[in-house]
């Protein structure tokens, strides 16, 4: 049974199968997708798949199998159920797989953040502050330009805690990640902790 299980993994529609599940499941597992978007897309992708099974040329061997009593029935069975329990299992291991490979890198952005400096900080800043729309505007004007070298590594200083926490709320690309709403949430930390 598991050699005739085997060789249905490896017929071509069933390659193409196996390699839905996996790509759609890691993809959902990366992904910040919350529950009701997982169960809808797993769902879309079983339905999807098992429309593939149902209606693969390998299938309708087996069935034809079955129909005409030309090989054993418990084996012919077991051979599909096996073969349909297999992609849903593949896609909830590559979603597990996805959710592990997220939550490293996820706390390797934690440990990078908690780790940053005031002076690395501030010079993350600076970069900012030259970008074209995001530093051309609001804080960034009224704020940080006017500061000294000096003043702005003591604002950071002061702030850093703010700003390691505004540095985590966008996981992908940190203070830049905000974009145009950057200078409002900087002016909001230096409104509520004080300015220097």
């Amino acid at each position: 049974m598991i050699a005739e299980y085997l060789s249905s993994l490896i017929q071509g529609r069933m390659v193409f199968i196996t390699v839905i599940s996996l790509t759609v499941g890691y993809t959902l597992g990366w992904t910040r997708v919350g529950p009701v978007g997982a169960i809808f897309w797993i769902a879309v992708t079983l339905f999807v798949e098992l429309g593939l099974w149902i209606t693969s040329p390998y299938i309708d061997a087996m069935i034809h199998i079955l129909e005409t009593g030309a090989g054993p029935d418990r084996l012919v069975t077991g051979v599909m159920v096996l073969s349909v329990a297999t992609y849903p299992t593949l896609l909830i291991l590559a979603l597990m797989l996805g959710r592990s490979a997220r939550a490293e890198t996820d706390a390797d952005f934690r440990a990078q953040a908690a780790a940053m400096t005031p002076p690395q900080i501030t010079a993350h800043l600076n970069v900012i502050s030259a970008h074209p729309q995001i530093g051309a505007a609001g804080w960034f004007v009224t704020r940080w330009s006017p500061m000294s070298a000096e003043d702005r590594l003591a604002w950071v200083g002061v702030h850093v805690a703010a700003l390691r926490d505004l540095w985590l709320e966008s996981p992908d690309d940190g203070l830049v990640g905000h974009g145009l709403d950057l200078p409002m949430r900087l002016a909001a930390i230096d409104q509520q902790e004080g300015k220097l």
